[in-house]
Order: C-alpha cells, then sequence, then structure tokens
C-alpha cells in the first residue's frame, strides 16, 4: 500500500480515502493497546 500511495501517485485515482483507512487502522491498533494495559491495571486480565 504505501508504495502505491507514494511512488505510484495513487493519491491522484484513489483520493484520500487509502490514506484515511491507514490512519484509522493505526489508531484502532493503539486504542486496543491501550485498553489492555488498562484492563490489566484493573485486575481484569491476568
Amino acid at each position: 500500500m504505501r508504495h502505491s500511495l507514494i511512488v505510484a501517485k495513487a493519491m491522484d485515482v484513489f483520493g484520500i480515502m487509502p490514506l484515511i483507512m491507514a490512519i484509522v487502522i493505526i489508531l484502532i491498533g493503539a486504542f486496543c493497546i491501550w485498553y489492555t494495559s488498562y484492563c490489566k491495571n484493573k485486575g481484569w486480565l491476568r
């Protein structure tokens, strides 16, 4: 995906949506890591 966005200039074809989706996936991953740590500190997870 990175190759198509940067090298092949797919942003002209696909628009901004692939970039937004990549950012959303990173944010969901960061939230999952944070929430797991939160639950572990609460004692819900061992």
